[in-house]
């Protein structure tokens, strides 16, 4: 899944705005895709918080998430961030 996904500045509103650019898989399909946008975009500033929390200078560039079904390997940018969801089963 690749998202685009602009951080609130000084200009901007208070919320990011993101939207789904591409996504492919069955785990995508339906509302599956918005579900996990979402829960990506609240991952993503939830980490990007606590990162400026400890050091405003420091950002996240890539994070890697194991639950029981998936894998989430994920990649912010200032644009865009690109969504990888495997099964770590395989």
């Amino acid at each position: 899944m690749v998202l685009t996904h602009s951080r609130p500045t000084a200009n901007t509103s208070s919320t990011p705005d993101t939207a789904i650019l591409q996504m492919t898989g069955t785990v995508f399909e339906g509302d599956g895709g918005k579900k996990y946008a979402s829960a990506v975009e609240s991952i993503v500033e939830g980490v990007i918080n606590a990162l400026k929390e400890c050091d405003e200078n420091d950002e996240p560039k890539f994070m890697r998430i194991r639950t029981k079904k998936h894998e989430l390997i994920i990649t912010p940018d200032d644009k865009y961030v690109l969504v990888v969801l495997q099964d770590p089963g395989q």
